[in-house]
């Protein structure tokens, strides 16, 4: 160091300090509140002449913080938060669903009126990067998975409709 320069001192952390980050950390992470088996036993019934569509995700330990905005037939539905379970009503119909965070993985699906579908947020390791995706999952694997999970209430959205036919032709939903 020159004359009249500041002194450089290496930083220190006090141990102290990163264990109570890290413990406010995973306290954040697990704050969602008691599981559905405690709250409401049963996965609540779709409405009359309607679909119903839960999104979950599951005590994914890596990643907590992402919550990625759900989107189905290009309308925002909610959001894919740790440890949690939400539901939308649906008509009957064709319908597009997708992560705001992953638009190239859109899964294509029709839902008759009582059908329930879910959709599943995962932890997509690739080569190029760890990032969350959805998948559509078996109801009776759904309805083990959502049991441990929060259900969050419905917020006030837009019924979702099916999607219309693109130019009126119907689309490839192979």
């Amino acid at each position: 160091m020159g004359p009249g320069q500041p002194e450089s001192r290496p930083l220190k952390t006090k141990p102290m300090a990163w264990a109570a980050a890290f413990i406010l950390l995973i306290l954040n992470a697990c704050a969602v509140g008691p599981p559905l088996s405690e709250t409401h036993g049963e996965l609540p019934e779709a409405s009359e002449g309607m679909g119903r569509i839960y999104f979950y995700r599951t005590d994914i330990p890596l990643l907590t913080a992402l919550e990625p905005a759900v989107i189905v037939n290009s309308k925002l539905v909610g959001h894919s938060q740790h440890a949690t379970v939400f539901y939308r009503d649906a008509m009957p119909g064709r319908y597009e669903v997708f992560l705001e965070s992953d638009t190239e993985n859109v899964l294509k699906f029709t839902i008759a009126s009582g059908q329930v579908q879910f959709i599943k947020t995962f932890i997509d390791l690739e080569i190029t990067g760890t990032e969350l995706a959805i998948e559509l999952v078996e109801e009776e694997l759904g309805r083990q998975e959502v049991h441990s999970l929060t259900l969050l209430e419905p917020v006030e959205t837009e019924e979702i409709e099916e999607k219309p036919p693109l130019d009126g032709r119907t689309p490839d939903w192979g």
